[in-house]
């Protein structure tokens, strides 16, 4: 037994050893993929418009209350399809060059504009990598390139974009909740002028309410009615103001806590994992070989 394994290992080494010069040769011929990786924080509120300790009671008038904002929806951005239009077509330095992405990944179909651009993104979205921590909150945002000042450029171009981007539609939500909101603290005034106007009826009609338990009822049911609708009120006065602050808000949104470097080697391809991925099949093929050279030999 001891004899056969020595063989089988000597025939494993025979043909893995070939295999692995040859994953390494791959290795150093093959095109290289460099990897530039960025670290950033969201600075966006993590509740605007939120109507606070009386939501409930807004909710039960139909007062819509905005979600926040959180670093899972920003990291969505990056492969959202007007964040890639916009990496895709402003100007990149890289050196005293500047280019286009849509050149460097489709450099044809120029007669086919939108064709273009859909496979461009479509490519560029493989390049890229954004992934949140979720104890930390960090979004990192990777983008590989076959070279290293063209991965740095892109991944803050894109984090820049991110950014441009997330501003914009939170200051869409903004102006959407408070042009709502207007409309709702219109409809909640004027319902409160009618449940101030009903009481006066009402005393105007009952002067004398202390000996009716039926009228001493349908003040407390009014002046319940006239409780909630001035909470609601006083409640869209400073939803409305919220609203108002994030729409005019303009300081930036993520905040690049690791700055993308110019990296040093290649991430892919790895000549150490080439190496032993040659020889494992070269080792299984020459055993293989071996083992049917044996086979065809024994009489039958």
């Amino acid at each position: 037994m001891p004899a056969r394994w020595g063989r089988l290992t000597l025939i494993a080494v025979t043909g893995g050893v070939p295999g692995a010069l040859l994953g390494i040769a791959i290795a150093l011929v093959a095109p290289k993929h460099y990897e530039a990786t960025a670290l950033i924080a969201i600075d966006a509120p993590t509740q605007f418009g939120a109507l606070g300790d009386l939501a409930g009671l807004a909710a039960q008038f139909g007062v819509p209350t905005a979600s926040g904002t959180s670093p899972f929806y920003f990291a969505a951005l990056g492969s959202n399809t007007d964040v890639l239009d916009r990496v895709l077509n402003m100007s990149i330095a890289v050196g005293d060059s500047t280019l286009h992405l849509i050149d460097l990944y489709r450099p044809g179909l120029r007669s086919q504009p939108e064709l273009r651009l859909q496979k461009a993104m479509r490519d560029i979205s493989r390049d890229i990598s954004v992934s949140t921590d979720i104890k930390s909150g960090l979004v990192t945002v990777t983008v590989t390139q076959t070279d290293p000042v063209l991965a740095v450029a892109v991944t803050d171009s894109l984090v820049n974009t991110m950014d441009i981007v997330g501003r914009q539609r939170l200051h869409s939500r903004a102006r959407a909740e408070r042009e709502y909101t207007e409309v709702g603290l219109d409809s909640a005034r004027r319902k409160l002028s009618d449940i101030e106007d009903a009481l006066e009826r009402f005393y105007e009609t009952n002067r004398n309410i202390e000996g009716s338990p039926r009228l001493k009822l349908a003040e407390s049911r009014i002046l319940r009615e006239l409780d909630l609708r001035r909470s609601l009120v006083v409640t869209l006065l400073q939803n409305l103001e919220n609203a108002r602050l994030e729409e005019i808000r303009s300081t930036p949104l993520l905040t690049v806590v690791q700055h993308a470097l110019v990296p040093g080697k290649p991430s892919w391809p790895k000549k150490s994992v080439l190496a032993i991925l040659g020889f494992g099949v070269g080792a299984l093929l020459w055993l293989a070989v071996s083992h049917g050279r044996e086979f065809g030999s024994t009489p039958t």
